[in-house]
């Protein structure tokens, strides 16, 4: 479920970080203080623009940065474009709009080549794979991210190499690959921890522990990840965005612990935060996990329809199509419980689409499962075993491969309801095995794998 946001640089290498909603990492476009712009009026706008980002004005920033590039596109200043490029692309970012970011990244890059300046197209390349990653393109995202990657190693520039590292890792996290983003954050971690001294590195390390967390959170790991994000929260030079996206993870957390009302607590402080900043993605993730909260745990299926529906337009507006595959599942499973079954089929069908796009697991089991209520519900049995196993063996497959050993119980342990849904199917008889001894057997089969996968995962785990 997760989304990445980017952090900004100014013109004299003053940085601000942003944090990702759900995978919480951090991509950083932090070009060098490169020259000034021999154009007094271009220069004053640079100056400007980035004076407006550090108050929280982001589209004033913006604004001033267009102004600024249609000064610097008629002069020779070729260094001062790049940097108005890049910090534009990042700023853009941060509003939502992701075709702009990429349009203004890539446009950075070919001077940045130009220029021969490694470093320009290594924060390019970075900033190209933000707005990739969030436009669905994941795996454009991991190519642009690991050629920044190789140039930051060239260069021996470890806050950028540390930084590549979180990045990547939410495109593993993002892709159910979750053994693969525990060990790229615990190299981040390791860096940071290793280049303690430099001013750095307790940002980066404050990252690669919200990294960290939201993996103990996937695998079921509640009270590890309680401890994290907790942890974070009293440091007492957090940053407000950083500080919103770890108030959204800690009320996930506290549905987790079976604790709603402490749950909606942090996503409406969270959704304030968000705000104040302008930061339309958080806006819109919040407001999912708020229509989540009403609906599974509180039954207040009126008002998340509603906050789904706000959630889904934002993501939508801004094209962030990780976010609306979320916003579309959660939209159709509220729907089966309000009985609207057809729009409801037709939103996960929706949903299912994205997914594939994207490559999310997560999202794909997810509309599996919702598409095999609807069918149960519309009384079509035979369909909605189908739904339900097809996506247990997907869960099994992804499991085997890309699961950490000692994780893999925790990971089976939310998919439990696929599992309960086939066995109520096949021994309800209207799919499946025909006569009554059959589905006994096909039953107790599907249930012996289930439990049998967790109580080996389980021994694999316990120490020896």
């Amino acid at each position: 479920m997760p989304v990445s946001r980017t952090a900004f640089a100014s013109r004299r290498g003053r940085r601000s970080s942003r944090f990702v909603i759900f995978a919480v990492a951090l991509v950083v476009a932090s070009p060098a203080p490169l020259a000034r712009s021999q154009d007094d009026a271009a220069n004053r706008l640079l100056d400007q623009a980035a004076a407006l980002y550090e108050q929280g004005s982001r589209r004033e920033s913006l604004d001033k940065y267009r102004e600024a590039l249609d000064l610097l596109g008629k002069s020779r200043d070729r260094e001062s474009l790049l940097v108005c490029c890049s910090n534009a692309s990042v700023v853009a970012a941060n509003l939502g709009e992701y075709e702009v970011s990429y349009s203004m990244a890539s446009r950075a890059l070919g001077i940045a080549v130009d220029l021969g300046d490694l470093e320009g197209q290594a924060k390019s390349l970075n900033n190209l794979g933000l707005a990739a990653q969030f436009l669905g393109r994941n795996n454009e995202a991991r190519s642009r991210y690991c050629g920044a990657l190789a140039l930051n190693r060239e260069r021996r520039d470890i806050e950028s190499v540390v930084t590549n590292l979180g990045n990547i890792g939410v495109i593993e996290f993002n892709s159910g690959r979750l053994a693969e983003a525990l060990s790229i954050y615990r190299r981040a971690l390791a860096l940071a921890r290793e280049y303690a001294s430099e001013p750095w590195a307790v940002g980066q390390r404050r990252i690669a522990t919200a990294n960290l967390g939201a993996v103990m959170e996937k695998v079921g790991e509640s009270s590890l990840a309680l401890e994290m994000y907790e942890s974070l929260l009293r440091d007492p030079d957090l940053p407000l965005d950083q500080a919103a996206s770890l108030h959204t993870s800690l009320g996930r957390v506290f549905l987790q612990l079976e604790d709603p009302g402490q749950a909606l607590s942090c996503f409406e402080i969270a959704s304030n935060e968000f705000e104040s900043l302008g930061d339309a993605g958080g806006q819109s993730n919040v407001a999912l996990h708020i229509g989540a909260t009403l609906c599974q745990r509180l039954k207040r299926h009126g008002e998340a329809q509603a906050s789904f529906g706000k959630a889904l337009e934002i993501a939508t507006r801004i094209r962030d199509r990780n976010e609306e595959l979320f916003d579309l599942l959660f939209l159709g499973k509220c729907l089966l419980h309000t009985g609207d079954v057809a729009l409801a089929v037709s939103r996960l069908h929706e949903a299912l689409s994205v997914a594939q796009e994207c490559g999310s697991l997560e999202g794909r089991w997810s509309a599996m499962f919702g598409l095999g209520k609807a069918a149960e519900v519309s009384g079509r049995p035979i369909d909605a075993l189908k739904h339900h196993l097809e996506g247990l063996a997907l869960v099994e497959r992804e499991r085997e491969s890309h699961v950490p050993d000692a994780f893999r119980a925790g990971f089976l342990a939310d998919k439990e309801e696929s599992c309960a849904a086939a066995v109520r199917l096949t021994l309800g008889g209207g799919a499946g095995p025909t006569t009554p001894s059959e589905r006994m057997v096909h039953a107790f089969g599907i249930v012996e794998r289930f439990r049998a996968r967790s109580l080996l995962d389980r021994l694999e785990a316990a120490p020896l």
